[in-house]
């Protein structure tokens, strides 16, 4: 008698291979490095924090120079008769204003703005770090996943057929029970050990896909 968890073993791996597959996406490293510089979420955001960092410096050090504004007016005159007025005014001012002394606020400001950029660059730096070292682990686990899904896929073809001449010789009598029982047991061990190398494959991949700042992994492959 057929047990329940094997049947339901046999479903899921029709189910598997009876689903529609999705277009393939391969990519190298170098590929891998360029996207995850350009789409990672964290190192963007310490990207965007450095460089707004830089900007506060330099409106720190604006203290230090000389403030200019510039100014523009019009005016109606009023000529002698209510109906016909004068010719309008203009006017223009250009003000300019220099910090001599203000107790050294101003050069608080600047230290103060330049620390907070060197403590935004060591967060970049980390955040770089962070992301190579996720990206390697990644990549790696990826390309060894895959290699192991196709190792399982040939061991799974090969005790197939062994299973295939044990059950011959079995019905022709020339094999007992037991190594055809054996044998079949070592199918279904194999067909579960690539249901784990299939799922090893996809968690592989959400790793992967995080590292390069996507939302979905899809059938993302890598090589080399």
């Amino acid at each position: 008698m057929v047990s329940l968890s094997r049947l339901r073993f046999v479903a899921l791996l029709l189910a598997l291979a009876l689903a529609p597959a999705a277009a393939a996406e391969t990519l190298g490293w170098e590929a891998c490095v360029r996207e995850a510089a350009a789409n990672n979420a964290e190192l963007l955001t310490a990207r965007a924090n450095f460089a707004a960092a830089g900007e506060r410096v330099a409106a720190a050090r604006s203290g230090f120079f000389p403030q200019v504004s510039a100014g523009a007016a019009r005016s109606e005159s009023e000529g002698s008769s209510p109906i016909i007025s004068g010719d309008p005014a203009y006017s223009a001012s250009v003000t300019a204003t220099q910090n001599l002394f203000a107790g050294f606020l101003d050069q608080a400001r600047v230290e103060q703005a330049e620390a907070n950029r060197e403590r935004a660059a060591a967060a970049y730096d980390a955040a770089r770090a962070t992301l190579s070292q996720d990206l390697k682990s990644a990549y790696a686990g990826l390309y060894c996943a895959q290699e192991y899904l196709a190792l399982t896929a040939r061991i799974v073809e090969r005790l197939e057929e062994n299973l295939r001449l044990v059950e011959l010789r079995f019905e022709g009598g020339r094999e007992n029970k037991g190594s055809y029982l054996l044998t079949l047991a070592s199918l279904e061990q194999g067909r579960y050990d690539q249901l784990q190398a299939r799922q090893a494959v996809e968690t592989a991949r959400a790793q992967l896909a995080r590292a390069l700042g996507r939302r979905d992994a899809g059938e993302l492959q890598v090589e080399g």
